[in-house]
């Protein structure tokens, strides 16, 4: 049905509509659709412009991982990798808590398994430091890194070097 819908015939039958005919239920969530796989921004109608908008800053899950596991300390939430409106990568713990230490950081490891001590073991980077050891929280991930390197993301702590735990990129 909205194969053939087509921006200017979005625009005109917009246009052509009574005021009744716009606060239908039916119209409201029809019209949505339509303006999610047009890109439409209808100039006359705030309402249409706020919806456009608000399609437009969604975010866009690139990657999920699994479940965090426990390595040294209990670690437990998930992480997602997402590109946010502006085109950065974020590396988001969702619902996340672990034990507090020192010098914790938020990595990125090469492998699926991280293990328990990572100095000279292998490739890694550090996103930095972690904000906290309980609930969401975001990090970026710089625009030259390169995602398909690493298949791990760890929380590890540099000054004992010890992994409290990681969670695997799919």
């Amino acid at each position: 049905m909205f194969n053939s819908f087509s921006t200017a015939s979005a625009v005109s039958t917009v246009s052509n509509l009574s005021a009744r005919q716009l606060s239908r239920p039916l119209f409201t969530v029809g019209m949505a659709a339509a303006i999610a796989l047009s890109s439409l921004t209808v100039g006359t109608s705030a309402a249409f412009a706020n919806r456009s908008e608000a399609i437009r800053d969604t975010i866009t899950i690139a990657q999920v991982t699994d479940e965090f596991v426990d390595v040294d300390h209990p670690t437990s939430g998930t992480v997602d990798i997402i590109t946010d409106a502006n085109g950065d990568r974020i590396l988001r713990l969702n619902d996340f808590s672990t034990d507090s230490g020192p010098a914790l950081e938020v990595i990125l490891y090469e492998n699926a398994v991280v293990p328990v001590s990572i100095e000279g073991k292998g490739d890694y980077i550090s996103l930095g430091e972690l904000e906290r050891v309980r609930g969401t929280q975001d990090y970026i991930i710089p625009a030259d890194v390169i995602l398909s390197n690493y298949a791990a993301v760890g929380i590890w702590c540099e000054e004992f070097d010890v992994t409290f735990g990681y969670a695997p990129l799919n």
